[in-house]
C-alpha cells in the first residue's frame, strides 16, 4: 500500500510540475511576443522613427516590477517625442547624434533618448 502512494505521489507531483513549467514557458514567450510587438514601429511611426508608445504602454502589464514606473516612463517617452534606446544599460543606450539619454530612478523604467534641448 505504501509503495502504491508514493508512485502515485511521484507521478502526481512530475505531472504538476511539467504542467507548471508549460504555463511559465508560455507565459515567458507571451511576454517575450508582447515586447517585441511594443518594439516595432505603428505606420505613423515608421514615418517619424518614433516607437509604439500605445504598445509599450499595453506591455507595462507583463513588467516584472510592476506597471508603475513603466507606464510613467513611456508617458514620458511620448511628452518628448523620444525614441526607445537601444542596449543593455543607459551607459550603452548609443543615442543617435543630437539625443541623450534618459530614464526614470526606478524600477521597471524604459531608457529612451530624447532630443537634447
Amino acid at each position: 500500500m505504501t509503495k502504491l502512494f508514493i508512485i502515485t505521489l511521484l507521478l502526481f507531483s512530475t505531472t504538476v510540475f511539467a504542467q507548471t513549467n508549460t504555463i511559465k514557458n508560455v507565459s515567458v514567450r507571451d511576454r517575450e511576443a508582447e515586447k517585441q510587438r511594443a518594439l516595432s514601429m505603428d505606420n505613423e511611426g515608421l514615418k517619424s522613427g518614433l516607437p509604439d508608445y500605445d504598445a509599450l504602454a499595453r506591455a507595462c502589464r507583463n513588467n516584472e516590477a510592476g506597471p508603475g514606473c513603466c507606464l510613467t516612463s513611456v508617458e514620458r517617452m511620448r511628452n518628448k517625442k523620444a525614441l526607445l534606446a537601444p542596449g543593455d544599460t543607459l551607459a550603452h543606450a548609443n543615442c543617435p547624434e543630437g539625443y541623450q539619454p534618459n530614464m526614470l530612478k526606478c524600477p521597471g523604467s524604459h531608457r529612451w533618448c530624447e532630443p537634447v534641448e
